[in-house]
């Protein structure tokens, strides 16, 4: 058998996909459908593709890849997290943020609060 976990955190890492918008698009549409769904294998073992995840979804967030609904989704997804994961992980997924994107999802939050 496949261990697909490496293959989910690599599909996670190469989002959003900055050449072709249409794909793009659709990718991030699937990570938010199974984000939703509480699919543990794209979550990871204890949140650990989180980190990842917030910054697909803050790098996504204001471009053609994440159009008004689906940037509300990411947002909505961001939010949820934020308030079920534990303080550590939670403090674990914002210091592995870039500060670009922690500053944009810190006003993103803040603004939608």
């Amino acid at each position: 058998t496949i261990d697909k976990k490496p293959l989910i955190k690599k599909w996670i890492s190469k989002l959003p996909l900055r050449m072709d918008v249409e794909e793009s698009l659709i990718n991030m549409r699937f990570l938010v459908e199974e984000i939703q769904k509480n699919n543990s294998l794209v979550i990871g073992e204890q949140g650990e593709n989180l980190a990842q995840i917030a910054i697909a979804c803050a790098t996504a967030i204001g471009t053609e890849s994440a159009p008004q609904q689906l940037a509300k989704d990411m947002i909505t997804i961001l939010d949820k997290i934020k308030q079920s994961v534990p303080p550590k992980t939670m403090e674990s997924v914002w210091s592995a943020l870039p500060h670009l994107e922690k500053t944009k999802l810190e006003r993103i939050i803040e603004h939608n609060s």
